[in-house]
């Protein structure tokens, strides 16, 4: 529930792509918390209480309660030692932080997981000189054709730099202003 309620409160892309999830997960986790603290435990006693128990099960809960004694004496040993003096619970906080971090380090995923809105695509506007006819807007948007025509056909060198190839483009003229868009065949070469 801590890793999914945050994600409710998420404004951004994230917010928007999560928030469904992080409130089904968040709603499941509390039901089973729910059902695993009040609802098992209850069940058991009362299912214990009308049949009785067997021979086997004694014996199958007295090896639990082994174990379980096994590991609460393990771990209260370490407890025990770590609290033993001063210079002993610092090591401990600090090896148990230290190994926190490392672990958050190592764990991290890569930030680049969300898309960031259209990352390929590149939007150009040009605001031309108020007065201009429709044959000067339209020559204009071939010139542009024109001079982008060498990116359509593929990728390539011109000059000394290499260029990405044009997977579209539109080219929009109106009235105060001029748009234009483009993607590139390569999403990633799209910058």
């Amino acid at each position: 529930m801590a890793i999914f309620i945050p994600i409710l409160n998420i404004q951004e892309e994230a917010g928007q792509l999560f928030r469904d999830i992080a409130l089904a997960a968040s709603s499941a986790v509390s039901f089973s918390l729910f059902v695993s603290i009040i609802v098992i435990p209850t069940l058991s006693y009362k299912s214990s209480m009308l049949f009785g128990t067997t021979h086997k099960k004694q014996e199958l809960s007295l090896k639990i309660e082994y174990f379980g004694r096994i590991c609460a004496d393990f771990i209260m040993h370490w407890v025990k030692k770590s609290m033993h003096s001063t210079r002993n619970k610092v090591f401990t906080i600090l090896s148990l932080a230290g190994f926190s971090l490392f672990l958050s380090y190592i764990l991290m995923p890569k930030m680049e997981y969300l898309p960031q809105g259209n990352q390929n695509f590149i939007l150009g506007r040009m605001n031309p000189p108020p007065g201009l006819s429709f044959q000067e807007k339209e020559n204009i948007g071939k010139m542009l054709y024109a001079c982008m025509g060498d990116y359509f056909a593929s990728s390539g060198f011109k000059g000394d730099a290499r260029y990405p190839a044009i997977a579209n483009m539109f080219f929009v003229g109106g009235d105060s202003n001029f748009t234009f868009g483009l993607r590139a065949q390569d999403m990633t070469r799209a910058g």
